[in-house]
């Protein structure tokens, strides 16, 4: 009995927060500590971190195969050159008349 009249004597006191801080600044404070709770569990549940590291590693091979898909071409056309010219060159090789 006598936990229960202290119990209903310390909820009726008077709050001594009140005049420590304000009310805005506690509402301030429970929107950051709920914005940080909930941004922790969508982490959590949805595996935020390992999906951008995912995203990132993606985007690498894309820029690396675009980068080597490049490379390919410009030898491609490197050859085509080379095999003209070479061609050209035996062509008015074989077409020269010795002096």
């Amino acid at each position: 009995m006598l936990c229960i009249r202290f119990m209903v004597s310390k909820s009726v006191q008077q709050c001594k927060l009140r005049s420590l801080v304000s009310l805005s600044e506690l509402e301030r404070v429970e929107t950051v500590l709920h914005a940080m709770y909930v941004r922790a569990k969508a982490e959590e549940g949805f595996h935020i971190q390992e999906t951008e590291t995912k995203i990132r590693s993606l985007t690498n091979i894309r820029d690396v195969n675009a980068s080597l898909q490049d490379n390919t071409q410009v030898r491609h056309q490197l050859l085509q050159s080379l095999y003209f010219w070479i061609h050209i060159t035996v062509k008015n090789f074989v077409f020269c008349k010795p002096v």
